[in-house]
């Protein structure tokens, strides 16, 4: 009464419906923003990401840490006998051909929580670690290429049934820091990353068919998951001014994953390397005969056996000082 009588008037109901229509303004307004970015990333991202790593991306507060630096693991996957097939097939049948090779890898490795970084002619390369964190993903890399080697047997398959030619698949995982972001512009732009492990990581891919090898992994992808696979060392690598030299090892199989006798010939096989880089090829290819399943073809263990051969036939050996230095394998651009 004082303040009417005083020409002030309070009425409460304004005021708090003013408050929570402030509110609801701001629900409506935070909903908003969080439906766009839902949108802007959504267009990125759409086929490159299953709908469940998308979702826990979604769930991340800060989405700007994905333009930053992080370590991550890179798979390639190609078509090594691209080209020879190119001069074999007519190009509608290639066409089909190629894109079967595509859809099928593409869409299990993504089923599986990779990011599509590439699916074109030269080949499937995805990310494990980025734009989803994942503290494992040199591990779930390894795990999923192990799945993916013999879904690409049961294609291999398929498709010779179907179109009469063989495909000779390949497939490389390398582990590194790069750096990541949004690239590109308009409908063109993109996450990606950049840096010397997804080099590194193609080139790797196409050594597979000088081995005959079915997935090749990089020094440091083998550092970290050394205790959760099985592996043998094929050579020493490098690739002028980008990486120095190191190890390259085939992936087998999962920790444990090998029976007695697999497991004996892989340390047989380990042993024959080592005494090939020294340049002791009579040791190596005693090695390599214990390595040797007769019921099972072995390219790489030919591979390393031809090696050895050729040592003894040239008449080389360790007292030369040159076995180390004749087993170092520069990796061309792919």
């Amino acid at each position: 009464p004082v303040l009417a009588f005083n020409g002030v008037l309070f009425e409460p109901f304004s005021g708090s419906a003013a408050i929570i229509g402030a509110g609801l303004l701001g629900i409506v307004a935070g909903g908003t923003d969080r439906a766009l970015r839902r949108h802007r990333m959504r267009h990125h991202l759409v086929g490159r990401l299953s709908s469940d790593s998308f979702e826990s991306l979604m769930e991340e507060k800060d989405l700007a840490k994905l333009t930053g630096r992080r370590e991550i693991t890179i798979l390639s996957c190609r078509l090594l006998n691209h080209a020879e097939l190119a001069r074999e097939m007519e190009p509608a049948d290639l066409e089909k051909f190629s894109s079967s090779f595509l859809k099928v890898v593409a869409e299990f490795l993504v089923s599986k929580g990779a990011y599509l970084d590439a699916c074109n002619v030269q080949r499937v390369r995805v990310f494990f670690g980025y734009p989803l964190r994942n503290e494992n993903h040199a591990e779930h890399a390894c795990r999923v290429a192990l799945e993916l080697r013999q879904r690409l047997v049961n294609l291999a398959a398929e498709m010779q049934e179907r179109w009469h030619k063989k495909p000779v698949f390949g497939a490389s995982i390398s582990t590194g820091e790069m750096t990541c972001g949004l690239f590109g512009f308009s409908e063109f732009q993109f996450f990606s990353a950049v840096g010397e492990p997804l080099d590194f990581g193609d080139r790797l891919c196409a050594v597979n068919t000088v081995y005959g090898s079915h997935v090749l992994i990089s020094t440091r992808t083998y550092s970290l998951v050394k205790d959760a696979i099985e592996v043998r060392p094929m050579e020493m690598v490098f690739t002028p001014r980008l990486h120095p030299v190191s190890e390259i090892y085939e992936l087998l199989a999962e920790s444990g994953g090998l029976s007695e006798d697999e497991a004996k010939a892989r340390d047989a096989f380990w042993q024959g390397v080592i005494q090939l880089r020294k340049g002791d090829y009579k040791s190596a290819l005693e090695h390599f005969a214990k390595a040797k399943n007769e019921n099972r073809e072995d390219a790489p263990l030919k591979y390393f056996t031809e090696r050895v051969e050729a040592g003894v036939k040239d008449g080389s050996s360790s007292a030369e000082g040159k076995g180390g230095a004749r087993h170092v394998r520069m990796l061309m651009p792919a």
